[in-house]
């Protein structure tokens, strides 16, 4: 009975926001798909849900996403000071109970350069972290 709830006050949010999650994330098409149990559980044991457009996937928190949008700000400042592999902010709609996130789709690394890169921002990624006591980063970044 729970997961219905919560499935339930998902789609709902994603009804009232579809306008800006298509704006946003620049996502195309209709809803093909909802993938529930994708991640950690929060606030009730409800966990992440990905849900599938015909051209992308967004991804819903049922948690406060404020500190991602902030993290995003900071990212942002760091690569003006011309980082040598800038890093890419993960967009972000933060509303006070839930938020929504762009999924990123896993790629592997097929070139010296492209691991370079990688270790260089989960490096970056790290160090941020740790000047901002972070303590919720997981391997699947």
């Amino acid at each position: 009975m729970q997961q219905k709830q919560f499935l339930l006050e998902a789609v709902h949010h994603l009804i009232s926001d579809f306008n800006q999650i298509q704006v946003e994330f620049d996502l195309l098409g209709a809803l093909t798909a909802i993938e529930m149990n994708k991640g950690d559980s929060h606030c009730d044991k409800k966990t992440v849900l990905i849900c599938g457009f015909e051209h992308g996937k967004v991804v819903y928190k049922s948690k406060p996403l404020q500190v991602n949008d902030h993290m995003n700000q900071i990212i942002e400042y760091m690569n003006n000071y011309e980082l040598e592999y800038p890093i890419e902010p993960l967009p972000v709609i933060a509303y006070q109970y839930y938020g929504w996130q762009l999924y990123i789709e896993q790629i592997s690394s097929t070139s010296e350069a492209e691991i370079e890169d990688l270790y260089y921002k989960v490096g970056a990624y790290i160090c941020l972290l740790y000047v901002l006591i972070g303590s919720d980063m997981h391997a699947k970044m």
